[in-house]
């Protein structure tokens, strides 16, 4: 049953996404890197920040990702569970500090064969704590004090996971994170999790986007952005096929991104949207306008 389940589904590992950057290595990409003996430490100086966080036994996978600028420490766990701890850092007053931590698990008792893995998720509000060795046990017990509410499971195909958020004050709020799994089977995509706050505009910048085209074609997207032109690439999830885009967006937000998927370079379609809280929304239009369909593109990463 379950636990069978469970094992079968250990063969779906998560997507890699050409988005987020893995800080595991010193390639000059990243200010904090995660050393391969667990230490925190600065890119540029080698300056050990934290020991031994990076080292927490076999069952669990330590890693440290930048999403658009911002570094975040993953702790996936290997219990049935499939328990992941996300802590996003910022920088203040020269220190690396956190104030957040989510917590993202299997509901073992509302999956199924039938329905698939059913994920919760927890955000806890912390107060700012610069960044050490008892970081994950901090976490844990934040998030060991919400209780996810089964009407906030993931459902699959929906890419949508709704955060139950406690803060010091005992306030209750709410929190949507898309999360692009590729079947009801699919763990969890460290990678690709799209929690991210959008503004009116897109400013000169590089930025990474989780989406989804239609009810299920999942979708990453990188955009830079320069004196209002854009250009990257994306592609879909299933086929893992970079298409070159190329566009533009306007003082009011408005977005235009052509594709050139075909064999030749040609158009094969446009994105016509804009920018709001959420991300980019809009309407993808094939090049011979047989097909319209609505679009979504989330900004990877968490909050600041």
């Amino acid at each position: 049953m379950i636990k069978k389940m469970l094992c079968v589904f250990a063969i779906f590992w998560s997507t890699t996404s050409f988005s987020s950057v893995d800080c595991g290595g010193n390639d000059g990409k990243c200010a904090l890197q995660l050393t391969p003996a667990g230490a925190l430490i600065e890119g540029a100086t080698g300056k050990v920040l934290v020991q031994g966080i990076g080292n927490q036994g076999m069952l669990a996978d330590v890693s440290l990702l930048k999403f658009n600028g911002q570094y975040v420490l993953v702790r996936e766990s290997s219990t049935n569970d499939k328990s992941t701890l996300i802590v996003p850092l910022k920088m203040l007053n020269n220190s690396w500090v956190y104030d957040s931590a989510y917590e993202f698990s299997v509901s073992l008792i509302n999956s199924s064969d039938d329905v698939g893995m059913r994920w919760s998720g927890v955000k806890a509000k912390i107060a700012n704590h610069i960044i050490d060795s008892g970081v994950w046990d901090r976490a844990y017990a934040e998030t060991g004090k919400i209780a996810a509410k089964n009407e906030r499971l993931s459902k699959w195909p929906s890419p949508w996971i709704d955060i139950s958020i406690s803060e010091a004050n005992h306030k209750r709020e709410s929190e949507r994170c898309f999360v692009p799994l590729a079947s009801k089977d699919s763990l969890l995509p460290v990678d690709s999790i799209a929690c991210g706050a959008s503004g009116s505009e897109l400013a000169d910048g590089n930025y990474n986007f989780s989406g989804v085209v239609g009810a299920r074609a999942y979708i990453d997207m990188n955009l830079n952005v320069k004196n209002n032109h854009i250009n990257g690439r994306y592609f879909y999830i299933k086929e893992r096929k970079d298409i070159s885009i190329d566009g533009h967006v306007d003082g009011n937000g408005r977005v235009q991104i052509k594709e050139y998927g075909g064999p030749d370079g040609g158009l094969t379609g446009v994105f016509n949207g804009s920018v709001g809280k959420v991300g980019i929304t809009g309407t993808w239009t094939s090049a011979m306008k047989a097909r319209n369909l609505p679009f979504i593109l989330v900004p990877q990463g968490f909050p600041d």
